[in-house]
């Protein structure tokens, strides 16, 4: 019995995100599991910005 290429790539994908959705739960739940999910935020200004860019 022969297996489609684009099913298989399908089945793949599918498995890969199971395992990344589980991998990341454990992860989350094994770091500080009494504390909420912490986000960095970078924030970069563009210095060479003039007044005539922003008119």
């Amino acid at each position: 019995m022969r297996i489609d290429r684009r099913v298989a790539a399908g089945l793949l994908i599918i498995v890969g995100a199971v395992l990344g959705t589980v991998l990341g739960i454990s992860l989350m739940q094994g770091s500080d599991a009494d504390e909420t999910a912490r986000y960095e935020v970078t924030v970069q200004f563009n210095t060479n910005v003039t007044q005539d860019d922003l008119d």
